[in-house]
């Protein structure tokens, strides 16, 4: 998967990117999703979305080098999230999330560690 830079998007634009992302890899993702409530749905496919693409990467038919590259420029990508810096739809998304909810960096970082190992 090719993730680029997406300057100035919406947070709209960002969660149906994320949404679209969700749907588009597992059937069951999406009807498991309708037994969330409404107001939860979003924030699942953003979460989903900044995993999606992180094991997309650790997937991909490159080398290790290549592979651990792509990752930690996602970390990289993640750490400008909480400061406020992003401008990659996922992590547009995802901002939103993490402050709604008060996510800490730490699990989200757990999950790029696992896909380096």
């Amino acid at each position: 998967m090719q993730v680029t830079s997406h300057k100035n998007i919406s947070l709209l634009e960002a969660q149906r990117y994320c949404r679209r992302l969700a749907r588009a890899h597992y059937e069951n993702f999406t009807v498991g999703s309708l037994l969330l409530p409404r107001e939860l749905r979003q924030h699942v496919y953003n979460v989903y979305a900044y995993a999606r693409v992180a094991d997309d990467f650790a997937d991909e038919l490159l080398s290790d080098e290549e592979s651990l590259a792509k990752l930690t420029d996602w970390e990289h990508k993640l750490e400008a999230c909480y400061q406020g810096e992003t401008d990659h739809p996922v992590f547009v998304a995802l901002a939103d999330t993490i402050q709604q909810f008060q996510i800490p960096i730490t699990p989200f970082r757990s999950l790029l560690r696992a896909f380096r190992q």
